[in-house]
């Protein structure tokens, strides 16, 4: 009887052992995914930048403030003399 609860013994064991190496192995590709996902994200972060700081460029700049308070207020009727 005694060589039967060995075999038992050491097939816990090895389960054991197989479901610590399963759950190592499910932390490192957890771990590599999340790498990736922050690679990816700092990626798209950076190209919506470009294209954010592309369009500033090539933006025609506002006219200047007196042409734009002028185009603002419509001008005034002149009324008889003053």
């Amino acid at each position: 009887m005694a060589p039967l609860k060995m075999k038992k013994k050491k097939k816990k064991k090895a389960a054991a052992e197989r479901a610590k190496s399963f759950a190592t192995m499910l932390v490192k590709r957890m771990k590599i995914c999340i790498e990736l996902v922050k690679f990816a994200i700092k990626f798209v972060i950076a190209q919506v930048e470009e294209v954010i700081n592309e369009n500033l460029r090539h933006r025609r700049p506002p006219p200047p403030v007196a042409m734009r308070m002028r185009s603002l207020s419509p001008p005034l009727p002149i009324v008889g003399p003053f």
